[in-house]
């Protein structure tokens, strides 16, 4: 999508955490990216104001970030993106079936908080997703008008030369987003399951905030003793794996902790249990 989108003389402003293909496709693009500090939307502002130039601006971000979980502050960035004219691209591989009530992403988790009027539609400019998390299978998708998808169609060399899906994929992803729309209970079992593992945190001595998305870390710093923990939790039949550089920073090597809405309560209580028995 950036690299069809952005070119030489065009500005990217992308949030430092975004995904590794957010930033290998601000450099695909060869336009000139700007990187404002996490979720900071003055540094963000400050950054749009003082950059000129006669291109295209587009602004970028997960919707879910996929090594802290914490969530992208859409409301305000959709009012930076249209005060500064900039194109809104989101990210939403670790919200698809999972923020909001029927699991449709950001923008109804925003609406569901009243944070965003029921009838203001226009947020977003492109959505983008994956099939591979949620939904269970694999390959991505773009929302957007009809006009930039024939544009992307015609002009994402990522796309023109790739395999298209197997047909047993793309059926497997439909399939999925069926279940999500017939089953809303799904998604509100999985935020059950986030209350449950919050309060078995809290009632083992695990100290935590509040846990909005099913992407959990846990700090450690040190990555041979995240790889410890992570080895340690294996052997009680858990599969928490360590996270370490290059896909974190050197010194924030953590254990990420995925919840999903299968996990019975006993194994949440078990895991927070297990996990204060070796830390």
């Amino acid at each position: 999508i950036l690299s069809a989108l952005a070119h030489k003389g065009d500005q990217v402003f992308s949030d430092e955490l975004n995904h590794a293909s957010i930033i290998d496709g601000c450099r695909l693009s060869r336009a000139q990216t700007f990187v404002y500090s996490h979720k900071n939307l003055e540094h963000l502002e400050t950054l749009l104001r003082d950059s000129t130039g006669p291109g295209r601006r587009i602004l970028v971000s997960d919707a879910v970030f996929s090594m802290d979980g914490d969530i992208a502050d859409l409301p305000d960035l959709s009012k930076l993106a249209e005060k500064y004219d900039c194109l809104l691209i989101v990210d939403e591989a670790h919200a698809t079936g999972v923020l909001g009530k029927t699991g449709r992403g950001i923008r109804e988790h925003f609406k569901d908080y009243g944070f965003i009027p029921k009838d203001k539609h226009r947020l977003i400019d492109l959505e983008m997703g994956t099939l591979s998390k949620a939904l269970g299978s694999f390959g991505g998708f773009v929302a957007c008008d009809s006009t930039t998808r024939d544009y992307l169609m015609n002009k994402s060399r990522s796309f023109i030369f790739s395999t298209a899906l197997p047909p047993s994929a793309a059926a497997a992803a439909i399939a999925s987003l069926q279940i999500i729309r017939q089953m809303p209970e799904t998604c509100e079992r999985l935020r059950s399951n986030l209350r449950t593992l919050e309060n078995a945190f809290k009632a083992n001595g695990l100290g935590c905030n509040r846990i909005d998305t099913p992407i959990i870390p846990i700090l450690f710093g040190d990555e041979l003793n995240a790889m410890r923990v992570s080895h340690l939790l294996m052997e009680k039949g858990f599969f928490v794996p360590a996270i370490r550089p290059p896909s974190v920073p050197p010194g924030t090597s953590r254990l990420r902790v995925t919840v999903t809405a299968a996990h019975a309560e006993d194994e949440i209580v078990r895991l927070a249990e297990s996990l204060a028995a070796v830390m």
